[in-house]
């Protein structure tokens, strides 16, 4: 375990090995990839606290019993932070394939306002806004065919 800069960029795996380096957080050129090429030039696999925060579930239930959350190849789950004009911000994780409007009405109780919501920032603030056409569509990896292989939710905030 190491302790990198608390950028927002360093989300992106070669920025925080550039940071762990003690260089600004910037994004690598790839190839080579990080497992090639990596910390301190050597290969290095990096793995985010989401993947370490499912492996007690997997250790105590088995990695069946986390794979029969989710669909298709989106397997597990997800966190979702909640923020901005909602009634109920705050985080909450769930398995893939939840509907964006599921979430937005169901957990997060609309807009803190009473104004209707016409659109959604899905994934922070480098992502996309989804208007209300595509809110019945599943949260999960898939690429969908309108959003040209774009999929707005891996950083899990709306």
């Amino acid at each position: 375990m190491r302790l990198a800069a608390g950028a927002y960029i360093c989300g992106e795996e070669t920025s925080l090995l550039e940071s762990l380096e003690g260089k600004r957080g910037l994004v690598r050129a790839k190839p080579p990839l990080p497992a090639i090429k990596g910390l301190f030039g050597q290969p290095t696999v990096v793995n985010n606290v989401l993947s370490f925060a499912a492996v007690p579930f997997i250790l105590a239930q088995g990695g069946h019993a986390y794979a029969d959350y989710g669909m298709g190849k989106s397997r597990g789950t997800l966190p979702i932070q909640l923020a901005g004009n909602i009634r109920q911000g705050g985080l909450i994780e769930l398995a893939f394939g939840v509907s964006l409007r599921e979430i937005l009405e169901d957990f997060g109780g609309g807009t803190f306002s009473g104004r209707p919501m016409k659109a959604v920032q899905v994934g922070g603030p480098l992502m996309a806004y989804m208007p209300e056409s595509q809110w019945n569509t599943p949260m999960d990896y898939e690429p969908r065919p309108a959003w040209r292989g774009y999929r707005p939710w891996r950083r899990g905030g709306v």
